[in-house]
């Protein structure tokens, strides 16, 4: 059954790729302009890191898919590897929350 009233957005896991970059847009786009009247209600799990891609001014996407490459090969757990991911995303680590 098609969704009417939630937009659906796919992207690759667990090297994060355009359509991820293009989510992660959407996502900033959609809180943009919002007031502390405004509700948010976000469900971000289990592979967010990934399939949320919005890399810092200065990176881009092929860096954070290396970085990405980097982490899982290096086998540190996924706490150790997120802890490292929000340091170089506008999305990641509370900062959709400060967007909206």
């Amino acid at each position: 059954m098609p969704c009417e009233r939630i937009e659906v957005l796919e992207a690759a896991h667990p090297v994060p790729d355009e359509a991820g970059l293009a989510g992660s847009k959407r996502l900033l786009e959609r809180v943009e302009g919002l007031s502390e009247d405004d509700l948010v209600v976000a469900l971000i799990c289990g592979g967010g890191s990934a399939l949320l891609p919005a890399p810092l001014d200065g990176f881009s996407l092929a860096d954070e898919i290396a970085l990405n490459e980097i982490l899982l090969a290096s086998g540190a757990p996924i706490s150790a590897m997120n802890t490292i991911r929000k340091q170089f995303s506008r999305i990641k680590g509370g900062r959709l929350a400060v967007a909206a």
